[in-house]
């Protein structure tokens, strides 16, 4: 999806990205795009956040270039 495109561009400049929990389909696009691409990377859901404003980070473990 277009709409993801920039977010998939700043998870490759910066290695990390933090999308809203509630937005799987983002979630799933991100995963597509870099199991396409054989990157690895992990999410995780940090420990401590605001309620109502729960949010996923992935996080590559190399930046791509």
């Amino acid at each position: 999806m277009i709409m993801y495109e920039e977010e998939l561009t700043i998870l490759k400049e910066k290695g990390e990205l933090k999308i809203p929990l509630t937005d799987v389909d983002q979630e799933f696009y991100i995963e597509d795009a870099l199991n396409s691409l054989n990157v690895k990377y992990h999410k995780f859901i940090p420990k401590k956040q605001p309620p109502g404003n729960k949010v996923l980070v992935i996080k590559i473990k190399h930046n791509l270039n």
